[in-house]
């Protein structure tokens, strides 16, 4: 039993600490300077999570937290060269009237981007979880320099299951 727990909880902080990086849809071209977009996923409290859940349970958890951070991971990839296509991804089919996010998408001339996610975070009391925050950190880098970008993204579940919908985001300049 110890050797199936312990090969679980490997596979689940595996899967935490993936790249939660799904390739955009073919029809989708991503923007050269976000081709470079290389996320994480902090592993580190994924097991401690999931420890006492049954083995399924952890299973829908992890493939939930992958998916959140998949949704923003995608998001972010495509803003750069198809702002229409990324604007889609909000609730409702458009961003919401104030842009969380706007101090990041009004950057011009882009050169590249490199996103971090930390582990999502449930925002509702469903098994597994319906609604995430997803923690971000943004390097870009612009030709007059880089600039850092902190904050997250909330996703939900689209209700006809069909993948996730960003509600809501907050995301502030680093200052140097």
């Amino acid at each position: 039993m110890k050797t199936y727990r312990g090969a679980m909880l490997l596979a689940l902080v595996g899967l935490a600490g993936c790249s939660c990086h799904r390739q955009p849809d073919a029809e989708t071209p991503v923007h050269p300077a976000a081709a470079e977009v290389p996320p994480q996923a902090n592993a580190g409290s994924a097991a401690q999570i999931d420890a006492d859940a049954p083995p399924r349970l952890r299973q829908l958890r992890a493939q939930a937290r992958l998916d959140a951070a998949n949704a923003v991971q995608r998001y972010l990839t495509i803003w750069p060269g198809h702002p229409e296509d990324a604007d889609r991804m909000w609730a409702g089919g458009r961003p919401p009237a104030l842009r969380e996010d706007a101090n990041l998408r009004s950057l011009q001339g882009l050169v590249s981007m490199r996103v971090r996610n930390d582990l999502p975070v449930a925002l509702d009391q469903e098994d597994p979880p319906r609604a995430m925050e997803v923690p971000v950190h943004v390097l870009v880098q612009m030709p007059d320099g880089n600039h850092r970008f902190n904050g997250w993204y909330r996703v939900r579940m689209r209700i006809d299951g069909d993948g996730w919908e960003l509600t809501s985001a907050s995301l502030q300049p680093e200052l140097h």
